[in-house]
């Protein structure tokens, strides 16, 4: 009699654990796959995001103190990588206006802005 109640509880023991796996590997299964899939909109969202902001026009922004001249201004905007020659910009601010003022202060210049939008941008 005792080895029949042995052998139950041991059976029985085996069905729980048996069960209890399953449910376990359940459980894995289907937040897993979840997950998966929050993974996969995530990276959709992303790709997404990335494509509206490069439609977004790309600045730099550019801090200029008071009373610089143009060689000072043109060091500073090839320092923010806004100019790719100071001594052309030197030239066109030259012609462009001679007397214009430049001011000081905090400016957004958009990436690929010209010589003379950013001359125009940055004095008066």
């Amino acid at each position: 009699m005792n080895k029949i109640k042995d052998f139950l509880y041991n059976f029985l023991e085996m069905i729980v654990a048996v069960a209890l796996l399953g449910l376990i590997v359940f459980v894995l299964w289907t937040n897993l796959n979840y997950l998966m899939n929050l993974n996969q909109a995530s990276i959709a969202n992303a790709s997404n995001e990335e494509q509206v902001n490069s439609d977004e026009v790309q600045t730099t922004n550019v801090t200029l103190p008071t009373d610089l001249n143009v060689e000072q201004l043109a060091t500073v905007l090839e320092g923010y990588k806004v100019i790719e020659n100071k001594e052309d910009f030197i030239k066109k601010f030259n012609e462009t206006n001679p007397s214009a003022k430049i001011l000081s202060g905090s400016f957004d210049i958009p990436n690929n802005s010209s010589i003379e939008d950013i001359i125009k941008l940055i004095s008066k």
